[in-house]
């Protein structure tokens, strides 16, 4: 979700990506974790989570991959304002995600309302977190992107419903 948002913003300002992906995959990929996101914290259930665990597998084996072929290249993981590596823990924490997230899963089968409950604390964990860590650490960069935005008021103020 952090990872989303950032490149939103980045995109809202058309900023360049620091990713070394191609920009339609980078974007597609964006779009991906976006609708699986919302997917999740709007209608978890076990199908959600399965897909979660499948991308989060996909991504850190692709993580792998370009690790191992392109060296430690920024991943732009977190858009323009944060740089990111690719390294082997970034891949071993998508991995490891990857397989927590196929363990509930599987233990819904098992055990369902204790997968709910896991679901729940799944769901209040990600929103704590876009609130806890992600909306303090961009908070400085609201100023800047401020100053940015300043350049277009004069052609905003000629749109009467754009004015507040």
């Amino acid at each position: 979700m952090a990872s989303t948002i950032a490149k939103a913003w980045d995109w809202a300002w058309n900023a360049k990506s620091r990713s070394i992906l191609p920009t339609s995959l980078d974007r597609s990929l964006t779009v991906v974790q976006a609708l699986l996101c919302a997917w999740f914290v709007l209608a978890p259930a076990v199908w959600a989570l399965f897909a979660v665990a499948a991308l989060y597998a996909t991504m850190g084996i692709a993580v792998l991959w370009l690790r191992v072929h392109r060296g430690p290249a920024d991943c732009g993981c977190w858009g323009r304002s944060r740089p990111g590596r690719l390294s082997f823990r970034l891949a071993a924490t998508n991995l490891a995600l990857a397989a927590a997230a196929a363990a509930v899963t599987m233990l819904e089968a098992v055990n369902p309302e204790f997968a709910l409950r896991l679901f729940v604390l799944a769901t209040v964990a990600i929103i704590l977190f876009f609130l806890m860590v992600v909306v303090p650490a961009y908070r400085p960069l609201i100023k800047r992107y401020r100053e940015l935005a300043d350049r277009y008021r004069p052609w905003a103020a000629g749109f009467p419903h754009l004015r507040s």
